[in-house]
């Protein structure tokens, strides 16, 4: 899950349109949740799974339509990633 931050938090799968945090804002962070996160093995564990295709690359090819990623974080003792992002064409 790429967990989308602007105040509020929520869940955009690597399935669904980038372009939407595009007209909230001209930079995001998001934050790569990998399936072999135990949080997320946890929360799979009690219901179905949605997320077939969920995957680093699709991330970055899915927003990267709308963003160019300034960089990558891995985020320590962890599997999570951290993408700081701008949109294409932006003077932010």
């Amino acid at each position: 899950m790429a967990r989308i931050t602007r105040g509020d938090k929520f869940v955009c799968p690597p399935n669904r349109p980038r372009n939407y945090p595009g007209t909230l804002c001209g930079r995001l962070i998001i934050e790569f949740v990998p399936k072999a996160d135990s949080q997320v093995e946890r929360m799979l564990s009690t219901r179905e799974d949605i997320f077939g295709d969920h995957e680093e690359a699709g991330v970055e090819r899915g927003f990267g339509e709308v963003f160019d990623t300034q960089r990558t974080v891995a985020v320590e003792d962890s599997r999570r990633t951290l993408y700081l992002m701008s949109k294409k064409d932006s003077t932010v």
